[in-house]
């Protein structure tokens, strides 16, 4: 292998890295932005949501929004971007968490419901079923991203 291929394979793995990273961080853009949109769907469906909801989402969103994710040029780079991006998961998983338990107790409301207040149950529901669906693809990608920079950062150090 010649230097010019060591290179070569180095700015191929960086700017691969670097594409996927910027895709995350368009994508918890977006997430961070539409944190307000799912506040007022699950609202507007009949969540109810009570002010400690209100600040779970706003807390998070502050979190998301604390986390830049940069440019990577060398190893050091692809270490920094891996604790940046450990800042992505507290909030994520609080997000999860809190759709999951509040889908626990809607399920079991549902099921000793009024027979007119099921449908409001059922709309609540599929609403925050779409929010956790947001919530874990962008964790999924948390944890792809994580994994392609601990393999880079195998690699650049190999060659």
């Amino acid at each position: 292998m010649t230097m010019t291929d060591v290179i070569s394979i180095k700015n191929y793995t960086l700017s691969g890295m670097n594409f996927a990273l910027k895709n995350v961080s368009d994508n918890k853009d977006n997430f961070e932005a539409n944190l307000e949109m799912w506040l007022k769907n699950i609202d507007e469906a009949g969540g109810n949501l009570s002010d400690e909801d209100k600040k779970i989402f706003g807390d998070q969103e502050q979190a998301l929004h604390f986390v830049t994710l940069e440019d990577m040029s060398g190893q050091d780079d692809i270490e920094k971007e891996l604790k940046t991006l450990c800042g992505l998961i507290v909030p994520l998983n609080t997000l999860n968490d809190w759709s999951s338990s509040n889908l626990k107790a809607l399920e079991e409301g549902e099921k000793e419901a009024d027979p007119e207040d099921k449908e409001l149950y059922s709309n609540v529901i599929r609403v925050i079923q779409d929010f956790a669906k947001e919530v874990i693809t962008l964790s999924k990608e948390v944890s792809e991203i994580t994994e392609q920079l601990k393999r880079s950062k195998e690699l650049m150090a190999v060659i």
